[in-house]
């Protein structure tokens, strides 16, 4: 029986299409549009991707926004109601010390994604776990609170398991999912900071207390500037993830002259290209 010939995709809009763990050996892909694409494990031997366009597909794009906002809502709730609960405290009252914990883990984390987003090297990486095993442990805490119906000892084993479950998701989950969940979090973090530290500052104001009102209110405007941070670095983070996957795959004998391989992953590739 004659081998029947190897599949012509060129010049195709393939956008979005899974050819996971196929075999398209001598395959003619040249032209085409493959960004979204999945050819995780495929066989490729030969395959001719010449000026193809790889990359994100607006599809894509559209995803990881959507789960970005998503997420931004299921964290910023809870911090929202944790900081209006706490504006009416004073020191003389019980919950005083969770409300110190509160401002501290939300400077902190913020801090942390400000630091994730303008530092590249490892230092930035540890910045972003510790953001995000702060953002974990503030969750837990709340979430333990309600479901305990305020229990306290409960909110405390609550973010116990939080920031655990933080520290586990940092080291198997390492996604582009993951990486944008921790930054939306410390987006919200630093905000809610900003927004403590300015409420603050107008309570300085108010008394006449200029000069702790001047301080807050310049460390709410740097707070500010880190809120932006974090944001400026979820954009950056949704416009380079992965969208075109060659992971694993065999491209031996491959061509990619004047292919377009931007945001493509190719990490455990066999062949030179």
């Amino acid at each position: 029986m004659a081998n029947s010939s190897p599949p012509n995709f060129a010049h195709q809009d393939l956008r979005n299409r899974s050819f996971r763990g196929q075999n398209l050996s001598g395959a003619d892909f040249s032209g085409a549009d493959i960004r979204g694409c999945d050819f995780q494990n495929a066989i490729l031997i030969g395959a001719n991707f010449t000026g193809v366009r790889a990359g994100q597909s607006r599809r894509q794009i559209i995803l990881l926004t959507t789960l970005a906002v998503a997420f931004g809502l299921f964290v910023g709730d809870p911090v929202s109601r944790l900081i209006f609960s706490s504006v009416d405290q004073t020191p003389g009252n019980r919950a005083w010390s969770f409300v110190v914990i509160l401002y501290a883990v939300l400077c902190l984390a913020g801090v942390a994604g400000a630091l994730k987003a303008v530092l590249k090297s490892s230092l930035g990486k540890i910045a972003g776990i510790l953001s995000g095993i702060l953002s974990g442990a503030l969750l837990g805490f709340y979430y333990g609170g309600i479901f305990s119906e305020k229990n306290p000892q409960i909110a405390v084993a609550g973010a116990v398991t939080g920031a655990l479950l933080a520290i586990v998701a940092s080291v198997y989950l390492k996604s582009k999912v993951l990486s944008i969940s921790t930054s939306v979090a410390a987006t919200v973090a630093a905000y809610g900071a900003a927004f403590l530290i300015n409420a603050q500052a107008s309570a300085f104001l108010s008394t006449q207390n200029f000069v702790w009102g001047i301080i807050f209110s310049l460390v709410s405007l740097l707070y500010i500037w880190f809120t932006l941070r974090c944001l400026s670095l979820v954009v950056r983070e949704i416009r380079t993830g992965v969208g075109t996957s060659f992971r694993n795959a065999n491209l031996r004998n491959g061509n990619f002259d004047d292919a377009r391989l931007v945001n493509t992953d190719l990490t455990g590739t066999v062949g030179d290209f």
